[in-house]
């Protein structure tokens, strides 16, 4: 059995698949959230791990709009803290790098954090923040934003931890699956609705809770 979920490896969704997925299962990167869906809804992949909301940045467009039409269902979910890192080869101090690569999301959230330590540096755009760690082993003035975990998968440095300017931020992970978990007392339903665009569609939605 396999697992689905956003790659590449070393992101904050690897990092989840590695916490949530069933640990009979192997681990399947897909290049896209409407990927993961696929892989559940062919039978590539028995389970699925993708992210739902985000504490900064909300819901995950891609990810709802996938619920809308899988036939999997929500079987648990997982709030994973997102900590940053600055990353860089073995032996590269923090005064010689002058380019950071990171995903927009990465850099718009420590902006505070390189505008005091790293006044001078170039903010480089990635796909993701895997990718940035990969693309800072080739640029010799460089240092990449991502996770402790992509640090051990590349072989670098962790130069400086946790400068994220939100302590508190998070994401929530849903892991999905082909049937529904028996009840254990101590449960969660979550509801995708999607209301007329009229006056009061919010209240008629709300009021029956």
């Amino acid at each position: 059995m396999r697992t689905a979920y956003l790659g590449p490896e070393g992101t904050f969704s690897h990092q989840a698949a590695l916490l949530l997925a069933p640990p009979e299962t192997t681990l399947l990167p897909c290049p896209g959230l409407p990927e993961v869906f696929e892989a559940l809804d062919t039978g590539q992949a028995t389970y699925g791990i993708v992210p739902v909301e985000n504490r900064l940045e909300g819901s995950v467009g891609a990810t709802l709009e996938g619920l809308k039409a899988t036939s999997a269902c929500i079987q648990g979910e997982l709030f994973l803290p997102v900590v940053h890192a600055l990353l860089a080869p073995a032996g590269r101090t923090l005064a010689q790098v002058q380019r950071v690569h990171s995903h927009p999301q990465a850099l718009g959230q420590c902006r505070g954090w390189l505008r005091m330590h790293l006044p001078g540096a170039s903010p480089v755009q990635r796909l993701s923040t895997a990718e940035a760690a990969r693309a800072c082993l080739e640029d010799p003035e460089g240092g990449a934003i991502a996770s402790r975990l992509a640090a051990e998968l590349m072989g670098l440095e962790v130069l400086a931890e946790g400068i994220q300017d939100s302590p508190d931020n998070a994401t929530r992970f849903l892991r999905l699956g082909p049937e529904t978990p028996s009840p254990t007392g101590a449960d969660r339903t979550s509801l995708l609705v999607q209301a007329q665009d009229r006056p009061g569609a919010l209240l008629a939605v709300l009021a029956p809770f």
